[in-house]
């Protein structure tokens, strides 16, 4: 009966030091590459832009490709913050930044819009407060 659970034990030793080890890894992003539409959160504009109105407003276009630099745009959208919209929400505010982030399994595009005060996923409206940090991170994209 022993022998039976030492070799049961044994074998489940082996099984997990063969495992491939994950440390110091990043999990890959489901994002293949994204664009950065950027005008300025102080500059004044006669009327709110509308996200679409951004990118072509845009005073800084950045284009994203590199993995590492991916994990840190992501890090600071924070996608999975984002709350449900109240029903029927609408898209509105004065919008000063659009990023189109593609997906890499799909190639699909997801576009998110912010303001001086909310991120705002374009397709459901579903939303999250921004502060300064946000604010500051895309101020210094160039």
């Amino acid at each position: 009966m022993w022998l039976k659970a030492f070799t049961i034990g044994m074998f489940a030793m082996a099984l997990f030091a063969c495992r491939p080890s994950s440390a110091g890894t990043k999990a890959p992003t489901i994002y293949s590459r994204a664009t950065v539409y950027f005008v300025p959160w102080e500059i004044v504009t006669g009327v709110g832009l509308a996200p679409n109105a951004v990118r072509d407003a845009a005073r800084v276009t950045h284009s994203v490709h590199d993995d590492g630099e991916m994990q840190k745009l992501l890090a600071v959208l924070d996608l999975p913050a984002l709350h449900a919209p109240p029903t029927n929400p609408g898209i509105q505010g004065d919008f000063r930044l659009m990023i189109d982030l593609v997906r890499a399994d799909t190639g699909a595009t997801e576009s998110f819009a912010a303001d001086r005060g909310k991120l705002v996923r374009i397709a459901d409206g579903a939303s999250r407060p921004i502060d300064d940090s946000f604010r500051k991170y895309f101020s210094s994209i160039k």
